[in-house]
């Protein structure tokens, strides 16, 4: 099996298949001077847009790579600048009037067409910014960089953005009826560059008409080529500019009337601020007073039986924006700051006593973020943040009594990173994030060495990663992850090996599921790009999977998986995976270091189908299938997306799944004693489950500045024990005489409601009402929804409905008014 496995590898590593792509066609262009600025209403009735544009015509990337665009549907740009910014004209042609302008809220572009400019300001290749703005006038901006992920349009490493980030500047648009204009000024103290005197920046221009699903270029984008920013063109001719002072402020004002059924009324207010300050023209600081996200949507949150803790989204807008040099290597999992109390469970009760009130988050006091790009492309940023010491409230029941006992002290989180850009698109990072914790409470510091090289041609490269943790209280670790592949052509593929040893944790404040082994895993993907009489598009991949533990050396599991989409001509996605895997020893399961249970043989797959989302109507559903064969253990998963677009401005999206598990053999409990001594024991339990969950999703848009968000989310996980097991030091389970409970059940009800309104660039009032239903009995384990449903009626509830206002106000304007 291991000869197998190292051959399947080394075939997927140094193979390489059909013809290389040609080298990217980047283009060079020249912004211009003005001395008097248009107004931007998106009309181009300025003297400055009736002069030749810049450039005209774009190229296709999607659907058909190459094709050029015709007179009817020819696009014109015109650039020039200032000493304030950058001025973006644009004459968008749609001779067939099909320009589709759905309203949505800020960086959603919806069903709608748009246009975006790139900029690439230290031209390396791998970190750019881009502003873009909507038919109907809305805006989206994001930051790119190489871990920005692979979400978001045409996919590949650097191409999905982080939409979090969001700049202050101007855009409109005009509609006629062959075509639509826009007009954008984006301010030099919305980006960072060099102190040059002149300017050499990576700049495209990208054009996407949602009826025909093109996505076009200025400088062509070829879909067989991994990094996206690399092909961006050139925009010359800037120069005698410098940065503005970049100084604003964010002051905000919150109040908030929280009810709960059992604890009654509460009120709160609070105020607070938060500051940017460009330092120079390369760095920037942030800072968040006494900060507030009482206004953050609700987690999905789920019952979770797996051995791995459920990682959630950011959605706090300071631990979103401008985050992604953060972000590198999992080493900073946001959601770890003000997250729950070390001690939240761990409370001591005298005789008599119960806990009144624990708050289940930590309270931030302030936190700050540095960052920015030498003109060397070095990039350096630093994250601090601060929570206060909490306090868990007990009552003395029969006195009244109440005294506080400390769950959490001061603790100071800590985020350093060292970023810098090579030739070729290549990087090498260093990262530090520490925790240090007051009272004498442990502390911990991970360190981390990140890279990647490519050829002069972008084709191969070697990544990798290593990391070593020191805690305060126990030993070191280490680990690493090594991977070379091809990144361009039709074929790609990649080798990998990683290791980590059994003492390595990154947890206190990343994010790391695994430890204690060492994995090989490959990936071999052909994309063919080019649409047949029938289809668009269509790619297949092909990865196995290699497991060992380190310690001890041990076999642990193997998988062979493949996957497909296929793209028709009507838009259309179907995508269809499988995955058979080898008879395994499973570590996490037992939720004891050094147990394990064996697990037979297993296959799994799923098909899923996307409809055309530019219709009224449009659908997404999944059907998912797995099974061990030889313990008669199966699940099935049904998931239904319908949505509605019932006008240009609203749009209701449902969403029900269906998840039922038979005979599932897992973790039920454990004792305390070491591992293989006689009184080592852990239970698993034979069960059954099922997960239903239906969520509405509704949005109605009044205008570019002014939306409605709701969500309405029920949630129902039912576990039913049918028979308890000893897991024995073999990993096999035997009968057992124990006695547990009959099941439990998890049933969550909330609906968020959120009113937005940015009524001034930077600025906007939010007005949200959370309700939230979580019955705690589990008392009865019956098979009817609707009794589930019935059952929130009478169940305790809280609802929270908070008002925020914040104004933002930038320096230099103040400056010109007084």
């Amino acid at each position: 099996m291991k000869k197998t496995i190292f051959i399947i590898l080394t075939f997927c590593a140094f193979t390489a298949f059909a013809q290389e792509s040609q080298a990217p066609l980047n283009k060079t262009t020249t912004a211009h001077r003005i001395t008097t600025p248009p107004k931007i209403d998106g009309i181009l009735s300025e003297a400055i847009w009736n002069t030749p544009p810049t450039f005209e015509g774009l190229t296709e990337y999607l659907p058909t790579f190459g094709v050029t665009e015709t007179a009817d549907e020819i696009t014109k740009v015109w650039i020039f600048y200032d000493n304030s910014g950058i001025y973006i004209g644009a004459e968008l042609t749609d001779k067939t009037r099909r320009i589709k302008r759905e309203f949505t809220k800020r960086d959603d572009t919806g069903n709608a067409d748009w246009f975006s400019v790139y900029f690439d300001t230290y031209k390396d290749g791998l970190n750019g910014y881009e502003f873009g703005v909507t038919s109907a006038g809305v805006q989206f901006d994001r930051r790119y960089s190489p871990i920005s992920g692979s979400s978001g349009r045409g996919g590949g490493w650097g191409s999905g953005g982080d939409a979090s980030w969001d700049a202050v500047w101007s855009s409109a648009v005009h509609i006629e009826d062959e075509r639509w204009t826009v007009e954008m000024k984006i301010p030099y103290s919305a980006i960072r560059f060099s102190d040059l005197p002149e300017q050499k920046w990576g700049f495209n221009v990208q054009r996407y008409r949602r009826e025909t699903r093109q996505e076009l270029f200025w400088s062509p984008r070829r879909p067989d080529i991994e990094n996206f920013i690399s092909q961006w063109g050139t925009l010359e001719g800037i120069a005698g500019v410098t940065a503005p002072l970049l100084l604003s402020l964010s002051p905000y004002v919150a109040v908030a009337a929280d009810h709960h059924t059992e604890a009654g009324w509460q009120s709160g207010f609070n105020v607070g601020a938060d500051i940017k300050w460009g330092i120079n023209q390369a760095f920037t600081l942030d800072a968040a007073l006494i900060p507030d996200f009482g206004q953050v949507q609700s987690d999905p949150r789920v019952h979770n039986l797996t051995p791995f803790e459920v990682q959630y989204n950011e959605k706090r807008p300071f631990f979103m924006e401008g985050t992604e040099l953060f972000s590198k290597g999992n080493y900073f999992y946001s959601r770890r700051i003000g997250g729950q109390p070390m001690n939240y469970y761990n409370i001591p009760l005298e005789a008599n006593e119960v806990v009144k009130e624990n708050p289940s988050e930590s309270r931030l006091l302030n936190t700050i973020k540095f960052s920015g790009r030498t003109t060397g492309g070095l990039g350096i940023g630093v994250l601090n943040a601060i929570t206060s010491n909490m306090y868990a409230v007990i009552q003395d029941t029969l006195t009244g009594d109440t005294r506080r006992h400390k769950t959490a002290p001061v603790v100071n989180s800590n985020v350093l990173v060292f970023d810098q850009s090579l030739k070729n698109n290549s990087y090498v990072s260093a990262v530090n994030a520490s925790v240090l914790r007051a009272d004498g409470a442990y502390n911990s510091d991970v360190m981390g060495l990140l890279f990647r090289f490519n050829d002069n041609n972008r084709r191969y490269y070697l990544q990798g990663q290593g990391t070593t943790s020191l805690f305060s209280h126990k030993d070191a670790g280490f680990s690493y992850t090594l991977r070379a592949g091809k990144a361009r052509g039709a074929w790609q593929y990649y080798a990998e090996n990683a290791f980590m040893d059994n003492k390595i944790d990154i947890n206190d404040l990343g994010i790391q599921r695994e430890r204690n082994l060492m994995k090989f895993t490959g990936n071999l993907s052909y994309n063919n790009y080019t649409p047949g009489s029938w289809y668009s598009r269509y790619n297949f991949a092909f990865s196995p999977t290699y497991t060992r533990r380190f310690l001890p050396g041990t076999y642990a599991q193997a998988s062979l998986s493949a996957n497909a989409m296929l793209l028709l001509k009507d838009y259309t996605m179907l995508r269809i995976a499988g995955t058979y895997a080898f008879h395994s020893k499973d570590f996490y399961e037992p939720k004891k270091e050094g147990r394990f249970y064996r697990m037979p043989h297993g296959i799994g797959g799923s098909f899923y189908l996307s409809s055309n989302y530019n219709k009224p109507v449009f659908v997404d559903a999944t059907f998912g299938y797995e099974a061990l064969l030889k313990n008669n253990e199966n699940a099935y998963e049904v998931q239904l997306k319908p949505g509605f677009r019932v006008s240009q401005k609203v749009t209701i999206v449902l969403t029900s799944k269906l998840n039922n598990i038979f005979n599932n053999r897992g973790y039920y409990s454990r004792n305390s004693a070491p591992v293989g001594s006689a009184q080592d024991t852990v239970i698993f339990a034979s069960r059954n489950r099922s997960i239903i969950e239906n969520v509405v999703d509704g949005r109605f848009t009044f205008n570019n500045k002014m939306n409605i968000t709701l969500a309405a989310r029920h949630y129902v996980s039912k576990v039913k024990n049918k028979e308890f097991f000893l897991l024995n030091q073999q990993g096999d389970l035997e009968s057992s005489n124990f006695m547990g409970r009959e099941g439990e059940v998890y049933n969550l009800f909330y609906v968020d409601f959120l009113y937005t309104w940015r009524f001034a660039p930077g600025s906007e009032l939010n007005l949200i009402w959370k309700n939230e239903i979580n019955p705690q009995s589990i008392e009865t384990l019956h098979d009817s929804y609707f009794r589930d449903i019935s059952l929130l009626n009478t169940a305790p509830q809280r609802n929270l409905l908070t008002l925020k206002v914040i104004y933002y106000l930038d320096w230099m304007t103040i400056f010109r008014r007084l």
